[in-house]
């Protein structure tokens, strides 16, 4: 693969994810960007610069905007080296940009963490690009705390967080929290006047309490059907909203297991192309052999049968990557939605639609090669392959 070959052509068998027909396979890149999308011409084929992917299909690459470690990897222990290796994994996994996802703990620890991803951002090294952070918690209810640690829940409150992080406030482009709580409306309103995104989670709020949150700017709503009020047909509740408003994006765990396959159908059909976001909620776990144990701010969790768990059953994130997701949704909605919801989606929540998550004249050349079997043969990140498999 070219490491740093400039200008090279990308041959595919089909690309997922274009915004042109069917008959364009060949992409053109150009000083770490998409400089065309189009056919190949009569008696065209790759030159000795070029990627011969002639039996593979191409991707953009996989947005995670929701995802806590992995690999054995915790984001929350502050520590710039444990983000650049987690960056630099991620391509194995087809992942070429993520949010930095910090859970409830004491705020000088999650002040910690968002510093470590900051600087990572700033200075980037190889691998994929962190875009900024997802914070989620400590503003998060009790009775749906999930495996987040309710010895530093906390009502929300816009002061304390602007105190507690500082300038590192412009790191964060997403917070959860729960609508109900006592303030939350305000921190909501401050929060998206100061341009950070505002996602409905770890919630017991009724439908009207999601809609007065909606009101006030909410426009997500964290790991849908998971560790919220579900849907009662006199009280729709925090899913009723997720699945009939459409001023919110709602996150999927798709790892068939925190959601039965049937209900990720329901929910894509019920929002429509852009309204689900696919997410990893990876954890330190990711990656990882039954019996590995790990720490979630205080909870220990045990790798299991394919999942996390604490010790009372709880699910603790997930053990995905963002490509077993694509995996397992292309097998219920098929591979355009499959991508639509890893890639175009997750890019377009965060405003990036015009930078990346479709392969388009202009975007940045993030792509990945996948075989057949949608496994994941090579990730270039602005143009440079920064992962390939034997």
């Amino acid at each position: 693969m070219p490491e740093s070959i400039d200008p090279y052509r990308v041959f595919a068998s089909r690309l997922l994810g274009s915004v042109m027909d069917a008959s364009a396979t060949v992409l053109e890149i150009r000083e770490g960007r998409i400089a065309s999308v189009r056919a190949p011409k009569p008696g065209e084929v790759p030159g000795p610069l070029d990627v011969d992917a002639r039996d593979l299909l191409v991707a953009p690459g996989l947005v995670d905007t929701h995802v806590h470690g992995g690999f054995g990897l915790d984001q929350m222990d502050g520590n710039e080296e444990t983000i650049r290796r987690h960056a630099a994994l991620l391509p194995s996994r087809g992942v070429t940009a993520f949010l930095v996802t910090p859970l409830t703990a004491p705020w000088p620890s999650i002040t910690a963490a968002v510093r470590a991803a900051a600087t990572v951002r700033k200075r980037p090294s190889e691998g994929a690009l962190v875009l900024g952070c997802h914070l989620e918690g400590p503003f998060l209810n009790p009775q749906y705390k999930g495996a987040q640690n309710a010895d530093h829940l906390c009502a929300p409150n816009f002061v304390e967080m602007e105190a507690a992080l500082g300038e590192l406030m412009g790191e964060l482009r997403i917070v959860t929290l729960a609508p109900e709580l006592p303030g939350a409306l305000d921190t909501c309103r401050r929060l998206v006047d100061a341009g950070i995104r505002v996602s409905v989670g770890h919630s017991a709020a009724t439908y009207d309490q999601v809609s007065a949150a909606i009101d006030a700017g909410a426009s997500r709503a964290t790991h849908c059907f998971n560790a919220m009020r579900g849907l009662h047909h006199r009280e729709p509740g925090v899913a009723g909203a997720a699945l009939t408003r459409s001023e919110l994006a709602a996150e999927l765990i798709w790892d068939d297991i925190h959601v039965h396959p049937v209900a990720c159908r329901l929910l894509c059909e019920a929002k429509g192309s852009r309204g689900v976001i696919a997410v990893s909620d990876g954890t330190t776990g990711v990656g990882m052999q039954d019996g590995y144990r790990f720490d979630l701010w205080g909870l220990p969790a045990t790798v299991a049968s394919g999942a996390a768990r604490l010790s009372d059953g709880t699910l603790a994130g997930s053990t995905i990557a963002l490509d077993d997701a694509l995996r397992n949704a292309a097998r219920e909605v098929g591979l355009e939605r499959a991508v639509n919801l890893c890639c175009t989606a997750p890019a377009a929540s965060l405003g990036l639609e015009e930078e990346m998550g479709v392969l388009a004249p202009g975007r940045r050349a993030d792509f990945v090669l996948l075989k057949p079997d949608l496994s994941v043969k090579a990730t270039y990140t602005a143009g440079l392959g920064v992962f390939a498999s034997s």
